[in-house]
């Protein structure tokens, strides 16, 4: 068993994990990939078709099936970092907006 930590696939994050080679952390992955957005419904979709293709759980994916997917990971990871440069979810902030804050 290897002792390898993998870090977050967005630039400059400091998260790891020593569970998955290619990942991003739960912060960016909130950041990108908010519940019932497009982006998170494109993500489940993947794997709903390898389930209807039998695949679900294998290690290999039809290559157009990976191409695709692969394609739409590093346009996540991009888009993690840009919301990261541009500032960011900022909690603080939406508490303020919504009187929570203490």
């Amino acid at each position: 068993m290897s002792n390898a930590r993998y870090p977050c696939s967005v630039h400059g994050c400091q998260a790891t994990t020593s569970r998955f080679s290619v990942w991003i952390c739960t912060r960016h992955w909130r950041l990108c990939c908010p519940p019932r957005s497009p982006q998170r419904r494109t993500y489940l979709r993947f794997f709903r078709e390898t389930k209807r293709l039998g695949l679900a759980g294998k290690d290999r994916w039809p290559a157009a099936l990976e191409r695709r997917f692969w394609r739409f990971w590093d346009g996540l990871v991009r888009r993690a970092a840009r919301i990261e440069r541009e500032g960011g979810l900022v909690v603080a902030e939406i508490h303020k907006m919504f009187g929570w804050d203490e």
